[in-house]
């Protein structure tokens, strides 16, 4: 005797297609390849992001820089007084990664 919470997992596959999807349930890519089969030739030309523009423009405060280096955010404020952390040249009050490197 079947409970009304069990499923029939043939019953199930059969009624969704060979993947398990409904099949009334509208294809999200469309007409266009799965995206784990890549993308298609000439959508986006790509270039390789600058690391290090990126990593000198983000704006960390004393507490997140505390938590990615896995020191106390009173160490970070003492070291930042005493001048050893670089606080960033756009906001006096905040770091960049180059912090996060020392």
């Amino acid at each position: 005797m079947r409970k009304e919470w069990e499923v029939d997992e043939q019953a199930v596959g059969e009624a969704g297609g060979t993947d398990g999807e409904r099949p009334d349930a509208p294809d999200p890519f469309g007409d266009r390849a799965h995206p784990a089969e890549g993308p298609i030739d000439g959508d986006f030309p790509f270039t390789p992001p600058n690391r290090g523009a990126i990593w000198m423009r983000l704006a960390l405060n004393a507490s997140q820089v505390a938590n990615l280096c896995g020191v106390t955010l009173r160490q970070v404020i003492h070291w930042a007084e005493q001048e050893y952390l670089p606080r960033s040249p756009h906001d006096r009050s905040g770091f960049t990664g180059h912090a996060v490197d020392i």
